[in-house]
């Protein structure tokens, strides 16, 4: 039985440049962060003092920004909700 790859093939476009290799598994990464959080997630067994740094620093970074937007869709989903009923107040009196 042949082994199957970790990954799906992975092809990036002549515009976005593999700035990153992963040492393991050989997938592509056009920016650094995202080359950290694979390492992390994927081979966090085999990292480094250094690698385990940088995954723990682009995790933190990431939960950052996700909160960031979820705090900007609650408050959009508050907005679109006050102008609901304001149009229904506007509209059926």
């Amino acid at each position: 039985m042949t082994e199957q790859p970790i990954h799906p093939d992975v092809r990036l476009t002549d515009e976005r440049e593999s700035v990153q290799r992963c040492p393991y598994c050989d997938r592509p990464f056009s920016d650094d962060r995202a080359h950290d959080l694979h390492l992390g997630e994927k081979h966090g067994e085999r990292l480094g003092e250094s690698e385990r740094t940088r995954y723990e620093d682009a995790s933190e970074e990431e939960e950052e920004e996700i909160f960031i937007f979820h705090i900007k869709m609650v408050v959009l989903i508050g907005i679109m909700w006050a102008a609901v009923v304001m149009l229904y107040m506007v509209f059926v009196s």
